[in-house]
């Protein structure tokens, strides 16, 4: 699949350095901090489920919302990449997006630098 089918609502919490890199990827980034800041996370993974979108965030809030209390979503993806530098992140996180889309879509999924976790909850 290539990058400019994906699509990715990314939160406030994500560092900017890593939507512009999934940008010039060729990924679809839709950014929360741009165009609606400060919204609630109910309103977040609602834009993201309206755009058919994988959510991208550094929040572990969004594993509650949706492990916990079931709020539907298309994908969320919690990056946990502490001490890297932000274009690095980028690049593991297209990078994993890329390889493993199908499977990242309507699950929960953790990217660390050592592995990537995707929890089913379809």
């Amino acid at each position: 699949m290539s990058g400019s089918s994906i699509r990715m609502v990314a939160d406030e919490s994500v560092d900017a350095a890593i939507i512009e890199g999934l940008r010039k990827g060729g990924f679809d980034v839709y950014s929360m901090s741009e165009k609606q800041p400060s919204v609630s996370d109910d309103n977040v993974l609602s834009v993201a489920t309206t755009h058919a979108a994988l959510r991208i965030t550094e929040d572990k809030d969004f594993g509650e919302l949706v492990v916990r209390l079931r709020k539907q979503h298309y994908g969320i993806r919690l990056v946990r990449l502490a001490g890297i530098p932000s274009t690095e992140k980028s690049g593991l996180v297209g990078t994993a997006v890329q390889q493993h889309f199908l499977a990242l879509q309507h699950s929960f999924s953790v990217l660390d630098r050592s592995k990537l976790r995707i929890r089913n909850l379809k």
